[in-house]
């Protein structure tokens, strides 16, 4: 492989690693069969050029064994590149000549096995996933409508579904509905959550209770014209307005292949989006049998850790993909944008019987100065339209601050004045009170060190 800048002596070690990710691409090329060997030695398949934070790989077009196919994988190509290249950003085009970008260091952020931090939840209806190079991932559970999660024993699924939970619970605005198995033992640590019932024995009358309560949701929204959970709460003052419901079953497989079960399934994932009701299924055994594709056509969101078969992964994603992830507990894939997405689970926190959900008391500087300019500017209360004022911040930005200090316990809910109905914006707490006296406790501290020197 010839390239226009081969490494020399006193070479940077920039130019060392791209000339590494040159000859590791040019070798994943030829595997591949995406190039042809060169005919003579001393031929050039491809050429390397160095940038500020990439190498620039310039690919000889006669070289391309098919160049419909390679434009047609083109995606497929970059994702495993950068699973070869430890998940460097990749990026290969076909404007004016084909290159493949390359960034020299691979992403901080991607892989990472972070513990779960409930207070980074953007909604209450938000679930966590993990990390991936784009940062966090946490999908909107009306967006994900009904998910299906698989994988192996030991690989994540079960701590998953785990964290699903306590995201729901802290939210505070979602039935659950939970079937760990006939046992109920899985999921009984969460009994004594507000807006939580854990089910035991067989599966099939829990699925029929949901069905009758789609059914009355549907019966409900018909008068109103709507034709979702969202347009019929809309039209709702807020103690008629119904709350989602998570259906979460830990393994499917366990209610066994009864006609009656899987019937009842199809009807919750076919109609049930629609009044708030979203299943999330769980299995470690992937197949038609037990998810038939009448019921994962519409599971739209799929996660997949990894399974022991190319023929599993299909079950999911209709490829392979699922059995090429490393077998390392937490890797998974999932659907994501009309693509297939790698991430790494959060580490969620084993939760006790009548054990409060945890809960980071870290904030950000700006959360910090919010609470600490309520306090002295607004009396004790987080009203967003005085913050603004006082900032200079976008309001919906102060709002959304608002609503995440007090899923962390550091705002009440919104308070209205007695008779009038005025809203007087959320309180401090006493948690929020605290951390404030201790920050400033400390600062005082410093200050008085610094001047003893």
């Amino acid at each position: 492989m010839a390239m226009l800048n081969p490494t020399m002596p006193g070479s940077s070690i920039r130019d060392v690693i791209a000339d590494h990710l040159a000859e590791m691409t040019y070798r994943f090329l030829l595997n591949s069969k995406i190039i042809a060997p060169p005919k003579r030695r001393g031929d050039t398949r491809l050429w390397l050029m160095t940038d500020q934070d990439r190498a620039i790989l310039i690919v000889d077009p006669l070289g391309i064994r098919a160049m419909s196919a390679f434009d047609q994988q083109a995606k497929r190509t970059e994702k495993n590149l950068r699973r070869l290249l430890s998940n460097r950003k990749v990026k290969v085009s076909n404007t004016g000549g084909i290159a493949i970008q390359i960034a020299y260091w691979a992403s901080d952020n991607a892989f990472k096995s972070v513990p779960l931090d409930l207070t980074h939840q953007k909604t209450p209806q938000h679930i966590p996933i993990g990390m991936y190079e784009g940062g966090e991932m946490w999908l909107d559970l009306e967006r994900a409508q009904a998910i299906l999660v698989a994988g192996s024993s030991g690989m994540g699924k079960t701590s998953l579904l785990h964290g699903i939970i306590q995201a729901l619970v802290f939210g505070g605005q979602t039935r659950l509905v939970l079937w760990g198995g006939n046992s109920g033992l899985e999921f009984w640590r969460y009994a004594d959550k507000p807006l939580v019932k854990v089910a035991e024995g067989d599966l099939l009358p829990t699925l029929y209770a949901l069905i009758e309560e789609m059914e009355e949701r549907e019966r409900l929204f018909k008068p109103f014209g709507a034709r979702n959970l969202n347009e019929f709460n809309a039209g709702q003052v807020t103690a008629g307005k119904l709350p989602r419901i998570a259906l979460i079953i830990d393994e499917f497989a366990d209610a066994g292949q009864d006609d009656d079960v899987i019937k009842a399934a199809m009807q919750l994932t076919n109609r049930g989006r629609k009044v708030g009701i979203h299943p999330i299924i769980g299995t470690q055994h992937p197949s038609s049998e037990t998810i038939p594709s009448a019921i994962k056509t519409n599971l739209i969101t799929r996660i997949a850790f990894h399974v022991p078969t190319r023929a599993n992964s299909r079950v999911i994603f209709d490829d392979g993909s699922a059995a090429d992830l490393p077998a390392k507990p937490g890797r998974l894939l999932i659907t994501r944008g009309g693509q297939i997405v790698e991430a790494q689970a959060f580490i969620v926190p084993d939760v006790k019987p009548s054990q409060p959900l945890p809960v980071s008391d870290e904030l950000t500087t700006e959360e910090f100065e919010l609470l600490t300019l309520a306090l002295d500017r607004v009396g004790g209360r987080f009203v967003s339209t005085e913050l603004e004022f006082i900032t200079g911040k976008d309001k919906n930005r102060i709002n959304a601050i608002a609503q995440k200090l007090q899923r962390a316990r550091f705002l009440t809910e919104p308070q209205y004045e007695p008779g009038t109905g005025k809203r007087m914006g959320r309180q401090l707490t006493p948690k929020a009170l605290d951390l404030i006296a201790k920050k400033r406790g400390t600062g005082v501290q410093a200050e008085e060190a610094e001047q003893a020197e």
